[in-house]
């Protein structure tokens, strides 16, 4: 083990030398989409508690208590927020505008969290062709739509750290969420992209979040095939555990670089819980093995009792 460490040591900062986030809330700006429900409001009450500021991109206004976390310099709130529809393409381009009337600086936000995400929890023969270019576009389109309208906001040396919230959903998929499922796949992919542009110098950061099940509105009504084996997570204690990871983003990296990673990206994945990271391998079974374990574990029944919440897009 004390090899190894040396070894990486060496390989760090003689041969590969690595540039570090460092990411601090005296001056970096944390942004993140669909910040007003679920994980990824759980996600901005921990970067605002930690002293960041947090600009939250949501066709929904975050609730009235988070604007509580003021500046202790400006005295204002840390908290900003832009009415947002990622799902029209012509936002984009008047995003910058948006940023500036906030007082954005240019190379100001350090990390960017592609949270935002909808589902129907229909057949595909039912969805209509309106609602699959939305579901693609808010799912995935809007990751990539965000780096091309932000680059002169993004963090250039060190880089902007680009956070992907995908779901183990891109990696197995159950009856009903096959669109949601191949976007979340699409953004697992955009992810892998990133990281392939940083073998060839890119300064761009990236780090991709695979989760389960997580107790929000979103999955109103499904049923967790087995909570034994795949239990339901909070969202709370998801965003604490990702906003630790982003903070200390090169250790994690360093601790993850020597252990076998079955997503090969050395530690460029977090993923919870347990079983997800196993799901590469269960689809290197034979298919028949994968249908009788699909068959009993009871995935495929999961969206039965799914409960469609009044808005359309919800974050995760």
């Amino acid at each position: 083990m004390m090899f190894k460490k040396i070894l990486f040591k060496i390989l760090n900062t003689k041969v590969f030398p690595l540039r570090a986030l460092a990411i601090s809330s005296n001056y970096d700006t944390i942004l993140i989409t669909g910040g007003s429900s679920g994980l990824g409001l759980a996600l901005v009450k921990n970067f605002l508690t930690a002293g960041f500021k947090v600009i939250v991109l949501d066709i929904v206004k975050p609730p009235i208590e988070t604007y509580k976390y003021n500046n202790s310099i400006t005295h204002r709130s840390n908290l900003i927020y832009v009415e947002f529809d990622l799902s029209d393409v012509n936002n984009f381009k008047n995003l910058p505008k948006y940023l500036s009337l906030h007082s954005i600086q240019k190379d100001e936000i350090k990390v960017i969290i592609n949270n935002a995400g909808i589902i129907n929890g229909k057949c595909l023969s039912d969805i209509k062709t309106e609602m699959i270019e939305k579901t693609i576009l808010v799912n995935y389109e809007s990751a990539i739509l965000l780096i091309l309208s932000l680059d002169e906001y993004m963090c250039k040396n060190p880089s902007t750290l680009i956070v992907s919230v995908a779901s183990v959903l891109g990696l197995i998929t159950p009856p009903k969420l096959t669109l949601y499922g191949a976007s979340k796949k699409a953004l697992i992919r955009f992810h892998s992209f990133l990281n392939e542009l940083q073998l060839i110098n890119s300064p761009l950061k990236s780090l991709l979040i695979l989760p389960g099940q997580i107790n929000t509105g979103m999955f109103n009504g499904v049923k967790t095939p087995n909570n034994l084996l795949a239990p339901v997570l909070e969202a709370d204690c998801l965003a604490q555990n990702i906003f630790s990871t982003i903070m200390n983003y090169e250790e994690s990296l360093n601790e993850t670089v020597w252990k076998t990673n079955m997503f090969n990206n050395k530690g460029k994945v977090y993923y919870a819980p347990f079983y997800v990271g196993l799901v590469p391998i269960f689809k290197t079974l034979p298919f028949s093995i994968v249908k009788n374990i699909r068959k009993f574990s009871g995935m495929d029944q999961a969206m039965n009792g799914y409960i469609p919440v009044g808005k359309t897009i919800k974050t995760k």
